[in-house]
């Protein structure tokens, strides 16, 4: 299993040099039902986009959902250094429960963590 994080999803939706790579990613989704999005990552980007869940809903209709436990909300709390890395830290801990083999993300925060090394980074563009 790997989970998606929301920043593909952003990236995806904007005019970036990573947009591209995010949208092309994205469009194999259906070929992947191993690959899954947590529910926190569906509040990221409702929140980010401010559209009342429209996008997450499409988001949730292309992926399987895997739910963010409070435990592991818990966890990104006790082990994260500022409030800017406790969103990744407890996608870290809902990968590690749910034994999944890596986070696709932009993210390098997954490259530098050492709590959980079975769970490693995969680069969008590596996938697209």
């Amino acid at each position: 299993m790997l989970l998606v994080d929301s920043n593909v999803f952003i990236y995806a939706r904007g005019r970036h040099k990573r947009s591209k790579p995010c949208r092309d990613f994205l469009a194999r989704a259906a070929a992947h039902p191993e690959w899954a999005v947590p529910f926190l990552v569906l509040l990221e980007v409702t929140h980010y986009f401010a559209d009342n869940g429209a996008y997450a809903r499409l988001i949730s209709g292309a992926f399987p959902t895997v739910e963010t436990l409070v435990a592991d909300f818990y966890w990104g709390m006790d082990n994260s250094g500022t409030h800017v890395d406790l969103n990744d830290h407890v996608l870290l801990a809902t990968a590690n429960r749910l034994g999944a083999s890596g986070v696709v993300s932009y993210d390098r925060i997954f490259d530098r963590q050492q709590h959980f090394p079975e769970v490693r980074r995969l680069d969008p563009e590596a996938l697209a």
